[in-house]
């Protein structure tokens, strides 16, 4: 009895016992939403080129949701656009690179939802 107690009370039994908890909880968790960390603006030969980094790679197939989302959308100031797993970048030749960021925040959240 005394040994059994021992044994539940171990620190091994805790560790295996959090690390189940902990890969149950893995196993039902949806990817979380990706979302831009960091933005940047250049001024290239009269345009302004935008850069966003991703707080995490995209998948392939969320990379192919998000540039068929961004090509369907109605954004005539964003001249091109181009999504890879680490970051997003535009060239547009109007100072709204505000309303370009807003769009890309908006489309990655729809398309995690």
């Amino acid at each position: 009895m005394v040994a059994r107690r021992l044994l539940l009370r171990s620190p091994m039994r805790h560790a295996v016992a959090s690390q189940r908890l902990d890969e149950t909880a893995d196993s039902g968790r949806k990817a979380r939403q990706p979302r831009l960390v960091s933005k940047s603006v250049f001024e290239v030969r009269g345009s302004l080129l935008g850069i966003g980094r991703f707080d995490r790679p995209l998948a392939e197939a969320e990379r192919r949701s998000l540039k068929k989302a961004w090509e369907g959308a109605v954004l005539p100031e964003v001249e091109d656009f181009e999504v890879g797993a680490k970051q997003v970048a535009f060239l547009t030749h109007t100072p709204r690179v505000e309303v370009a960021w807003r769009s890309i925040d908006s489309l990655l959240a729809a398309k995690s939802s």
